[in-house]
């Protein structure tokens, strides 16, 4: 798997014609910010097709993993944690993809909507103390029927600005294969603008 800095070098050394010069007119930074918003794209096209075939999945090329920890309640009473980074909006919630106990990835805790808990409140829906319900409010997974200081692990569609450079870039091959034709796509146009020559009726 590449990293998101390999990409964005591999599409500089193209538009370049295979050589990195130093007075290069693109900055790498453009590169990989342009390459973040073109994954972030790709990723929700991909998980709302498949939703719109009754496959309610991310790929899971598109995942990772981030540890947390549970927080003692605040103000409003609920045990928390915080994302250490944050989810791609995707239909249905799907950035957020499972959360379970760090020791056990398969014990899923069972994700509801922000407010569902509010308004099942005092029926049975909720009443079943031996399962664990979570939701998420902006960068806050709050929790119901969990203990404070628990180490839990989050599986998440990361937004790609929070993914390091030099970290494994979560997409496939086939997909490393088209973000770098959009980019080049993007900055071929731009690469020829600053080659044009003066019209001054020489050739």
């Amino acid at each position: 798997m590449a990293t998101k800095k390999q990409i964005a070098e591999q599409a500089m050394r193209i538009i370049s014609g295979g050589h990195l010069k130093p007075d290069r007119a693109i900055d790498i930074r453009e590169l990989m910010l342009a390459l973040d918003q073109l994954r972030d794209t790709l990723v929700k096209i991909n998980t709302f097709e498949n939703v719109k075939q009754g496959d309610y999945v991310v790929e899971h090329d598109y995942l990772s993993f981030h540890n947390m920890t549970t927080q003692a309640a605040g103000a409003n009473g609920l045990i928390f944690a915080t994302l250490p980074v944050k989810p791609l909006a995707l239909w249905g919630g799907l950035g957020v993809y499972q959360i379970t106990p760090a020791a056990d990835l398969e014990d899923a805790y069972i994700i509801v909507n922000a407010g569902q808990p509010g308004l099942l409140g005092g029926t049975d829906a909720l009443n079943r103390t031996d399962k664990v319900y979570c939701w998420v409010v902006g960068d806050t997974v709050y929790f119901k029927n969990l203990a404070a200081s628990l180490a839990i692990t989050a599986t998440l569609a990361a937004t790609s600005q929070d993914i390091d450079e030099d970290a494994d870039y979560p997409v496939s091959p086939d997909d490393e294969s088209i973000l770098l034709k959009q980019l080049l796509q993007l900055f071929g146009v731009q690469d020829e603008q600053d080659h044009d020559e003066t019209e001054d009726g020489n050739k």
